[in-house]
């Protein structure tokens, strides 16, 4: 009898650098580790499975979520999914239209590890060129390539003598808000007191002590959930609501000081702290 064709993979590449993408950081930042977690399950549910897509249909969250444990919530993975898709760590489009997880690197990385592996035209989200032909050879990948790169960089002068660059909101807002992090003390000391009130207050209120912490996993994880949404009221909401109305402000005047296009966004969204009163009446 032959084996049953398996259409998933056994194992699948991770990127190094995964901690250095915008996007998972911007998870991280607001969902913690949970955020992350999440968001590996479903991919090793989706190369373990199908090997390139998962239907997001009405059990995966709570498959997810009971697989995880610890904590995690069936709601709070479709939360998490939701803003996984808003992010683009999965395809928009597949998933408003499929209700199906995928994205590009990941049917990348299946037609990699799986030979002679076919992705259905239905949920394809990658160009049949986006992987080279085994038999393709050297000097027609090096020729292709550099043709690429060569309209690439046509383009981007162009656009550039057209108007100045935009950059992508979110990734600005996931350096902006590591930058502020690292300055709570200058920017937000009223946020920064009234989250260790907060924490103070509630530990007070349940009878929380550094012992009974160490002692206790559950309590850890209940200190650590409150102490993650005091910051998120006190000081994450707060700042991303000035680094929204610095780049409404900026977005307004083409992202332009006196004509030159603005290169330092950190520099920028400091220098609109130091005066906000003064930005925010110019923006009434």
């Amino acid at each position: 009898m032959a084996r049953p064709h398996k259409t998933g993979l056994d194992y699948f590449p991770q990127d190094t650098d995964i901690f250095s993408d915008r996007k998972i950081k911007r998870l991280i930042a607001t969902f913690g580790a949970d955020g992350f977690m999440v968001n590996e399950r479903i991919k090793t549910m989706i190369y373990q499975d199908k090997g390139y897509y998962i239907h997001n249909d009405e059990h995966l969250a709570f498959d997810v979520a009971d697989s995880l444990g610890d904590g995690i919530t069936e709601a709070k993975v479709k939360k998490i999914i939701d803003a996984s898709v808003g992010l683009g760590l999965f395809n928009k489009p597949m998933f408003e239209t499929e209700n199906i997880l995928t994205s590009s690197g990941i049917q990348k990385r299946y037609l990699m590890a799986k030979r002679h592996g076919i992705i259905a035209d239905k949920i394809k989200v990658i160009a049949d060129e986006t992987i080279i032909n085994a038999a393709t050879t050297p000097e027609t990948a090096a020729e292709s390539t550099q043709r690429k790169e060569k309209e690439s960089k046509e383009k981007e002068r162009e656009r550039k003598g057209k108007e100045s660059k935009q950059p992508a909101r979110a990734d600005l807002e996931i350096d902006l808000l590591e930058f502020l992090n690292k300055k709570v003390a200058k920017y937000y000391p009223d946020g920064r007191d009234k989250a260790r009130h907060a924490l103070e207050k509630f530990s007070q209120t349940h009878g929380i002590t550094q012992e009974a912490i160490d002692a206790d996993p559950a309590l850890q994880q209940k200190f650590i959930r409150e102490e993650d949404r005091l910051i998120e009221k006190h000081l994450t909401t707060p700042m991303r609501k000035d680094i929204d109305e610095c780049y409404t402000y900026y977005a307004a005047r083409n992202f332009q000081i006196d004509r030159l296009p603005i290169e330092n966004w950190r520099a920028i969204i400091a220098g609109w702290l130091n005066k906000r009163d003064t930005f925010k009446t110019k923006t009434r």
